[in-house]
């Protein structure tokens, strides 16, 4: 469900980049006890217009779309414990956060590599 969530928002930031030089960032990072998921495009960011409705089941942005990507994301995301922010800024592209929370267990058990995937 998680490889669905964050695809749908690769989808969308695909969609938003376009074909002729449209650019895809994904990094990851880990932010004290969560795992973040970085997505950015270079497309032409979300209007302030309809930011407060991205999550809103059956609205879409786009002609062809359903309405259905984000809202189900942003809902498998947070059944996991986490949750989906974003910052866009039109013309310039968007960026959406995937917060998971980190598995306890592991980040005790090597924190070696923890301070590897931190520092890089």
């Amino acid at each position: 469900m998680l490889k669905q969530a964050i695809g749908n928002i690769i989808d969308n930031a695909c969609q938003a980049a376009g074909e002729k030089g449209g650019q895809i960032k994904i990094a990851l990072r880990i932010a004290g006890e969560m795992a973040e998921t970085i997505i950015s495009d270079n497309g032409p960011g979300i209007p302030e217009n309809i930011r407060d409705k991205i999550f809103t089941p059956f609205f879409s942005g786009t002609p062809s779309g359903s309405g259905l990507g984000l809202p189900l994301a942003r809902k498998i995301i947070a059944l996991h414990g986490g949750r989906v922010d974003f910052d866009s800024q039109v013309g310039q592209g968007t960026t959406f956060i995937v917060s998971l929370p980190l598995n306890k267990a592991l980040m005790s058990a090597d924190s070696a590599v923890n301070s590897a995937v931190i520092s890089s």
